[in-house]
């Protein structure tokens, strides 16, 4: 008798071993698709994004700029209140490091250029690497933009 109780020991306990690794197992991914099934962000605001041949938004200003970086990217950014958002993506094209001026002006409706919008920004650029510069205009008034990109004075 005590043979049996130990073989059927075994037996019960990789069962149950096995039922509660099953239920674990399906809990999981109870939970796992729950997850995806839920809504995107309720708030997510839309963007614009251009390819590499509509950048010619983006003016690279001078020989030096012209030959080092490009534009890989660039985002417009509708905000809630209004405001134009603007995000340039600017890749070193060489392997030296230089420092540059990004800047952006804002243009009303009619293509007027916004007062005081054409603030500089300096920023590092080194060899091989990308670098994000992003503006916001001041108010709701901005409807087209220009970025800048020139050499550092």
């Amino acid at each position: 008798m005590n043979s049996s109780i130990i073989m059927h020991a075994p037996r019960a306990f990789f069962s149950l071993l096995k039922t509660r690794t099953l239920a674990v197992l399906g809990l999981g991914l109870a939970v796992g698709l729950a997850g995806c099934a839920g809504p995107c962000k309720k708030n997510a605001v839309m963007a614009t994004r251009y390819t590499l041949a509509d950048t010619a938004k983006v003016m690279l200003l001078d020989e030096t700029v012209a030959q080092a970086v490009e534009c890989t990217g660039l985002q417009v950014v509708h905000r809630k209140d209004g405001r134009l958002e603007i995000i340039a993506s600017l890749k070193n094209l060489s392997n030296a490091t230089f420092a540059i001026q990004v800047g952006a002006t804002f243009k009303g409706p009619a293509g007027e250029t916004l007062a005081d919008e054409a603030c500089w920004h300096r920023l590092t650029l080194e060899g091989n690497n990308t670098v994000v510069a992003r503006f916001v205009s001041q108010d709701g008034r901005a409807a087209d933009f220009a970025v800048k990109v020139r050499a550092t004075k």
